[in-house]
């Protein structure tokens, strides 16, 4: 089972690269009304992955523990890819709406996935991207 140190959080909260993951983002002119911007902002978050070199493997996995958006191979590694999505005038950041909270429902998701199809966890990382509307 995939774990990760106590004092280390698994989700990186600054734009670049880091062995826990990337957070990216995506820019969109658009607004719609919170679930539809939701799954648009999925679905322009796995194009742009896809663009990007990603395998899309799986997308909204759900388990009793939580959900992960979009699961994808890239660069060897497994990644479980949690995307947030604002209107540009909002004054919160959307990656700091990622916080430890849904950092542990993500885990334990990403847990269930990987006992669920893997005799031996992968290399595995976790990436948010960011989409504004």
């Amino acid at each position: 089972m995939y774990r990760f140190g106590a004092t280390q959080s698994p989700f990186l909260i600054a734009p670049g690269r880091s062995t826990l993951g990337r957070v990216q983002s995506v820019v969109m002119k658009d607004r719609k009304h919170a679930g539809e911007r939701g799954r648009r902002a999925e679905k322009i978050a796995a194009n742009y992955l896809s663009k990007q070199g990603y395998r899309i493997i799986e997308r909204n996995f759900a388990c009793k523990l939580g959900e992960i958006d979009i699961i994808a191979r890239h660069e060897g590694d497994l990644v479980f890819v949690e995307v947030r999505s604002r209107h540009s005038a909002s004054a919160v950041n959307p990656a700091y709406s990622v916080d430890r909270h849904k950092q542990r429902k993500i885990v334990r998701s990403a847990e269930v996935y990987l006992d669920k199809h893997f005799d031996r966890t992968p290399p595995s990382r976790f990436d948010v991207v960011l989409v504004t509307f």
